[in-house]
């Protein structure tokens, strides 16, 4: 599993696990800013998408009933 570990002054280790924090990048990214950049915490809550960055991608869409089809059935086991 990945996860980042903290070791503290007194050579006490905490591990902070991805699969356990929905927020796992914002608790990295603080821990970036702060600790290792030596910098305020600025918080990046970008959420506008370039849409020309996504229009080269290739999406695949299905149609029908998605039991009778063998990537649906295999999804839903």
């Amino acid at each position: 599993m990945e996860a980042v570990t903290l070791t503290f002054n007194n050579n006490e280790t905490k591990f902070i696990f991805d699969d356990m924090y929905s927020n796992s990048w914002e608790i990295k990214s603080f821990l970036k800013q702060v600790v290792i950049d030596k910098k305020d915490f600025l918080c990046s809550s970008s959420s506008a998408i370039d849409k020309d960055s996504v229009a080269s991608d290739f999406y695949e869409t299905f149609k029908g009933n998605q039991l009778t089809s063998l990537r649906g059935i295999s999804l839903w086991d």
